[in-house]
């Protein structure tokens, strides 16, 4: 038998036989590739901050939340010692909230990132900047856990950075006018979309932000914190 029929009896035993290996390769070559794009699907604004002071059937004692207009973030209540520091800083300016990009660090809204086949988690990295030549500004900064980085002609920048995780609901309107605050900030809500390099659309990445509600025993559970740090509602600044 020649070379070349021998090849090709050859392959046509093992694909007819189901061979794995050979049939992963060929059907991994005919794949379009999967990559993912991060998308903007919600926007929100927090007007208040609450924790958890009570047990209930879905919020953990201790957890510090975050109070939008359209959803509440609960955090893990491992942040809320460190956090609270933060939130009683009584200080004469707002905090800025600063974002690092490829391009360098800016002004910009808290980006919360959606985590899980559900999407019912998230995390997000919450950075805060505040300048100031005041002796007394710097004491309370370094008190609350802020760190000296560097120094300008309006006098020491001093950051906060904190890495967060917890769990998104749906807030509930009968409670969000009791908990307002005269100002807020922005938050940015994203996820994860895959994209193929076919016209099929992939499988994977749900875009549609749906929270779980929240239940009554839980809602009653949170309440507000007295804040003594300052919002600015026009810059979007904490």
């Amino acid at each position: 038998m020649k070379p070349i029929k021998l090849v090709a009896v050859v392959l046509t035993a093992l694909l007819l036989a189901g061979c794995p290996s050979m049939t992963s390769m060929l059907w991994a070559d005919n794949q379009p590739a999967v990559h993912y794009v991060d998308k903007k699907v919600g926007e929100d604004r927090i007007q208040a901050f609450g924790v958890v002071r009570e047990a209930n059937s879905q919020l953990t004692p201790n957890s510090i939340v975050m109070m939008g207009n359209r959803y509440w973030f609960v955090l893990e209540p491992k942040y809320t010692e460190r956090l609270s520091r933060v939130l009683n800083a009584k200080l004469d300016r707002p905090f800025e909230i600063i974002r690092t990009t490829a391009s360098g660090e800016r002004v910009a809204p808290v980006k919360v990132s959606l985590l899980g086949e559900g999407q019912s988690e998230f995390s997000s990295d919450i950075c805060l900047r505040y300048v100031t030549a005041q002796a007394v500004d710097k004491e309370i900064l370094t008190q609350a856990g802020f760190e000296n980085t560097a120094y300008t002609q309006q006098g020491a920048v001093y950051k906060f950075c904190q890495e967060v995780s917890g769990k998104i609901y749906t807030a509930p309107p009968s409670v969000q006018q009791d908990y307002r605050f005269e100002q807020s900030f922005p938050v940015e809500v994203w996820t994860s979309e895959a994209k193929t390099s076919s016209r099929v659309p992939a499988i994977a990445g749900r875009v549609l932000l749906t929270p779980f509600a929240l239940a009554v025993d839980a809602i009653t559970a949170v309440v507000r914190i007295p804040m003594n740090a300052s919002f600015n509602r026009n810059t979007g600044n904490f």
